[in-house]
This record gives C-alpha cells, structure tokens and sequence, in this order.
C-alpha cells in the first residue's frame, strides 16, 4: 500500500481493468475530430478557465510547469506527446509519463468535465 505509484504503470492497473465500455476515456469522446466541435470546445473553456485552479495544481511530481491544464491544452492542439513532454521542461523520453499522467487526470476530473457540460 505505501509502494510509490509507478507514471508508467498502466493505467488500469489499479482499478481491476475497469474502463467504461469502450475503453475509450470520456475526454477521448469529447477529443475526437469527428464529432461536432461543441463537446472539445466546452472541455477546452472548462480547462482553460480552470476557475478554481484545480488543473493547474494536478501536475506530474516534481515537476509544476507539467500540470494537467497545460499538457491538456497541448493535447487539445494536437501536440505529439513527445513535443508536449519538451513543451513542459520535460524530457521527450518522458513522453509515456506525461500520457499516462494525462489519461489519470482525465479519469480524475471526468466528474468536473460532466458537470461543466450539463450546465
């Protein structure tokens, strides 16, 4: 239990492999080209807005410049994770730690993105 969490363990690992239906994350809904633009959009404003600076503050350890309201923002540009991982003062190595930091964050705050949207 006091083992320190692995950025590089799956990131089902830890739930029994639980992932909603599809195996799809609610933002990977909400990110996908395809789809009309209203959903991202919102998701984007609710990021960018971060009213209470919660993304802001969600970042990977050790590192704040590598929180979850910039790496998204990237992510919602289209930035490979590699050039997201350089774009916040990591290594392009590192690119597998700030994608699995990203998808956690994404299953943490799906409530707030829920919420944001029903508004």
């Amino acid at each position: 239990g006091g083992k320190e969490y692995s950025l590089d363990a799956p990131i089902n690992s830890s739930d029994g492999g639980k992932v909603n239906q599809s195996g799809m994350t609610y933002l990977d809904t909400v990110a996908q080209p395809e789809e009309t633009s209203l959903p991202s959009q919102l998701v984007r404003q609710c990021i960018e807005e971060d009213s209470d600076g919660l993304f802001a503050s969600k970042h990977v350890k050790g590192h704040p410049k590598a929180n979850f309201r910039t790496i998204a923002l990237l992510y919602l540009d289209r930035k490979s994770w590699q050039q997201t991982a350089v774009a916040v003062g990591l290594e392009p190595k590192q690119a597998s730690t700030v994608q699995s930091f990203y998808w956690r964050c994404c299953k943490y705050f799906a409530d707030k993105f829920k919420e944001y949207l029903q508004q």
